[in-house]
């Protein structure tokens, strides 16, 4: 499988008027795909602000969720 990327940008209630760049990159390896997720703020300023949200906790589960969904779908 070639490596995929996909691009996107996204609004945190937390902070309107910040919208950051999601870089998400799949790659194969050795029989499993490994995932990156960067996520480039306008400023380390609004990047500190979103981390003391706690988002990474909520991306922690949906991450969790996507392995066991794919783990579903390889069954």
């Amino acid at each position: 499988m070639p490596p995929i990327r996909l691009a996107f940008t996204e609004i945190f209630e937390e902070c309107p008027d910040s919208v950051p760049v999601v870089t998400t990159e799949l790659v194969a390896e050795g029989g499993k795909t490994r995932m990156s997720a960067t996520a480039r703020y306008e400023s380390q300023a609004v990047r500190d602000m979103v981390l003391k949200t706690g988002m990474e906790k909520g991306a922690a589960v949906s991450y969790d969720r996507l392995e066991d969904l794919v783990a579903t779908l390889r069954a």
